[in-house]
């Protein structure tokens, strides 16, 4: 897959909340091209070496975040002064949690909003 990148200033934004060296790595990687990128865990910006992530810093920013709805605000109100004007087209949650067996499709925003609780 090729994508080209956006003009100058029109950089969209992709948010991957739950940034670990495993699968939301690999996703950071494949939008940098594209795409600033906002990673939010609990563990950032301290892990930000184990990611092995070679992105420009004006295209990245590193944040913690444990998905309450306090360090949410927090993260994105950091975006929006880093990035202002900018949209977020991408967002990816990534976050670990109890296994939820059933197809995606089947779920509800309950389930969903049960998750993210379960780590704030």
């Amino acid at each position: 897959m090729h994508l080209s990148p956006p003009m100058k200033g029109s950089t969209p934004i992709a948010v991957i909340f739950g940034a670990g060296p495993g699968l939301a790595a690999s996703i950071a990687r494949a939008l940098a091209p594209t795409h600033a990128l906002m990673l939010l865990s609990r563990s950032l910006p301290g892990s930000l070496p184990k990611l092995e992530l070679d992105i420009p810093e004006d295209r990245l920013l590193a944040l913690r975040s444990d998905g309450s709805p306090a360090t949410l605000q927090e993260a994105f109100k950091e975006m929006e002064k880093k990035w202002p004007g900018r949209s977020v087209e991408v967002g990816v949650f990534n976050a670990g949690g109890g296994y939820n067996p059933g197809s995606f499709l089947e779920k509800t925003e309950k389930d969903f909003r049960d998750n993210l609780e379960s780590f704030a």
